[in-house]
């Protein structure tokens, strides 16, 4: 009895698809997953200042604490004159934080009948997606763990457009703008952010500088921006060189800003962003008995994947023994199900879940037709939603809810073990005189781990997320916003 899932068949294929048949001979496989790590550019040493701190430590296996070390800097008013020095010194002030690292494994598997079909290698493919594959989860964890962070744990690394106290504040007006940019490097500069660089005024002060990064759709609204669009006339190159034509961002306040496009693709499993979540709904949903809202889209209307992992609620791991933060598995989340199709198309529902209800597949536990974010007596209300119908992170007013990261220097120290990043394989069922066994397994693992950077007493200084309101192509929430 195999032990590894005869998890990719021919026969399966051109029952999916009977035009593979003709392809099949294809030298390459072409495939729609196209992750790569959009952070790639704010990973570096120590001694680059970039926002990822790279540190490895090839002593360290799975489930071990890699240990840093801070140092606060010293004040006081010294001696003068003839006083007395040696009962006046001051004494270094050190402080620790820890990274746990732990194994990360993830594979996919094939049959032997995929080797024989014509220049087809399963081999190839399967390396080339779990490559991406690892490329997509370090980009992940890189900014979920700055979120949750923020979200569940420090209030004082978080800020809001229009300067909302309160995530229920926020409006539909409240996107990001250049005010949210002048907020974000105040209060950086206020809590000791260490600047990724410095330049000097005319006058020969001091600008420190740090990054702005988000999806495109949430920075959208700064080209919007009355003040902005007035700089980019003024003061940006004339021509078709200027950076309003050719969809550039212009730094503000000496901050960078690094959009990156969230793309929606065809994997089975999480869409979106962590820093612009949204998921789609798998089973469809009739009437407002049901409860339970799971994930996937029409394709995948029954799959088992972590569609809702980027959605609140859900702890994302990045160790095995990494306890939820207090209070997550009560907060109380919202979203929208808006329908991208059907007779209702156009139509939505506000729902709500509190934090345990998400195991990263499925919402359960869900309360239906929130009256605060669309009434059921409106007409644009249904209960009724196809499968692929778009869930909408929002708050409890209707209003979508996206991030942006400012960061500095150091912002997070990413920590990796004894296994950086290598292939791996697993072989079940007979083998041929060549070695290869009818059932094969290709994967990647690496030993790993991530956590902010901590100061002396104990404050995250080098990052804030800025949670904002935004706009979404195609969707019409006009009825909440009345």
């Amino acid at each position: 009895m195999s032990d590894l899932p005869n998890a990719t068949k021919y026969r399966d294929l051109v029952d999916a698809n009977p035009d593979m048949k003709a392809v099949i001979w294809s030298s390459l496989v072409l495939h729609d997953a196209r992750s790569r790590n959009v952070m790639k550019e704010f990973i570096g040493s120590e001694e680059q200042r970039l926002p990822v701190c790279e540190k490895t430590d090839l002593n360290k296996g799975a489930a071990e604490d890699v240990v840093f070390t801070t140092m606060a800097p010293v004040r006081g008013q010294g001696v003068l004159g003839e006083n007395e020095l040696k009962s006046n010194t001051h004494k270094l002030n050190y402080g620790t934080f820890r990274v746990t690292v732990d194994l990360l494994r993830h594979a996919v598997s094939f049959t032997q009948l995929m080797n024989h079909m014509r220049k087809l290698s399963p081999h190839q493919a399967s390396a080339k997606v779990m490559t991406e594959w690892y490329a997509r989860k370090e980009e992940d964890d890189i900014q979920l763990t700055l979120r949750e962070k923020a979200l569940n744990e420090h209030p004082e690394n978080l800020v809001r457009t229009g300067g909302r106290s309160s995530q229920a504040d926020l409006d539909f007006a409240d996107t990001f703008n250049t005010s949210a940019i002048e907020e974000a490097k105040a209060k950086l500069i206020a809590q000791g952010g260490m600047e990724i660089a410095m330049d000097n005024a005319p006058s020969g002060a001091d600008n420190p500088q740090y990054i702005l990064f988000g999806t495109d759709q949430v920075l959208r609204p700064l080209r919007r921006s009355q003040q902005y669009l007035l700089a980019l006339r003024d003061a940006d190159r004339r021509g078709d060189e200027n950076r309003l034509f050719r969809g550039r961002y212009a730094m503000w306040e000496n901050m960078v800003i690094y959009p990156h496009s969230m793309k929606i693709d065809s994997a089975d499993g999480r869409q979106g962003s962590p820093l612009q979540p949204l998921a789609f709904l798998g089973t469809a949903l009739s009437g407002d008995s049901a409860t339970e809202v799971t994930g996937g889209g029409e394709k995948y209307a029954a799959g088992t994947s972590d569609y809702m992992a980027y959605l609140g609620g859900y702890h994302w791991k990045l160790h095995d023994s990494e306890d939820a933060p207090d209070g997550l598995g009560t907060k109380t989340f919202y979203a929208i199900i808006y329908n991208l199709t059907g007779e209702d198309k156009g139509k939505y529902e506000g729902i709500s879940w509190s934090g345990s209800g998400n195991d990263g597949t499925k919402l359960t536990g869900v309360t239906r037709g929130v009256a605060s974010i669309l009434s059921d007596q409106d007409d644009n209300h249904t209960y009724d939603h196809p499968s692929g119908s778009m869930i909408i992170p929002c708050t409890e007013n209707g209003v979508p809810l996206g991030y942006v990261l400012a960061m500095g220097a150091h912002a997070l120290y990413y920590a990796k073990g004894s296994i950086p990043a290598e292939p791996i394989f697993h072989w079940d069922d007979f083998k041929n005189s060549r070695g290869e066994a009818h059932l094969t397994g290709v994967g990647m693992q690496g030993i790993r781990g991530m956590s902010p950077y901590r100061d002396t007493i104990k404050r995250l200084p080098n990052f804030l997320l800025i949670e904002t309101a935004y706009s979404i192509p195609g969707v019409d929430l006009s009825a909440s916003e009345a």
